[in-house]
């Protein structure tokens, strides 16, 4: 595409963030006064100023990002480990496949494979009912717009998991130990 054709496309097109006479408070303190600003599709900007200047407090306005508290901290803290746990559980029966193969290749393969259906399951929009998928659907890493997993998807990850352990058990009971 011109240079006069991107230009003239951009002409008419609305400013990808607008704002106008900003301003927060915290209590007496203004972190923000009147800001007004402009920012166009496709440019790169800069926002400079002084420690305590208000910097980002106006992106997480732009942005609309709530501000560190309590219940946001422990909100975030709380999923983080859930999907922790979550994709610990899931690791259950890549280590049945460690122990089958006498190694890790086996288990490497078995979880990229695992990983590239996740996503694609997750893409299609059937992600709550693959246990792979539900970490990321969680963490909301599969992209905007995708449901997080309900009851069922924890579920099927629970099942995974125990079956994973049982079957990794059930594989060292069995083994032979000789070699």
């Amino acid at each position: 595409m011109s240079t006069e054709a991107r230009d003239a496309r951009r002409a008419g097109a609305a400013p990808a963030v607008r704002a106008t006479a900003t301003s927060k408070r915290y209590g007496d303190v203004v972190a923000v006064d009147g800001v007004s600003l402009s920012a166009e599709r496709g440019q790169i900007y800069a926002l400079l100023g002084l420690n305590g200047a208000g910097k980002t407090t106006l992106i997480r306005m732009l942005l609309d990002l709530p501000g560190a508290s309590v219940p946001v901290l422990a909100a975030g803290a709380g999923r983080v480990l859930l999907v922790a746990a979550l994709t610990c559980a899931l690791a259950t029966p890549l280590v049945l496949a460690a122990s089958a193969g006498r190694g890790y290749l086996a288990a490497v393969g078995a979880l990229f494979a695992a990983l590239f259906c996740a996503q694609v399951i997750a893409a299609l929009g059937y992600g709550a009912y693959f246990p792979w998928s539900v970490p990321g659907l969680l963490a909301g890493v599969a992209g905007p717009g995708q449901e997080p997993p309900g009851l069922l998807g924890h579920l099927l990850v629970a099942l995974a998991g125990a079956g994973g352990a049982l079957a990794t058990a059930v594989w060292w009971q069995r083994a032979d130990h000789t070699r």
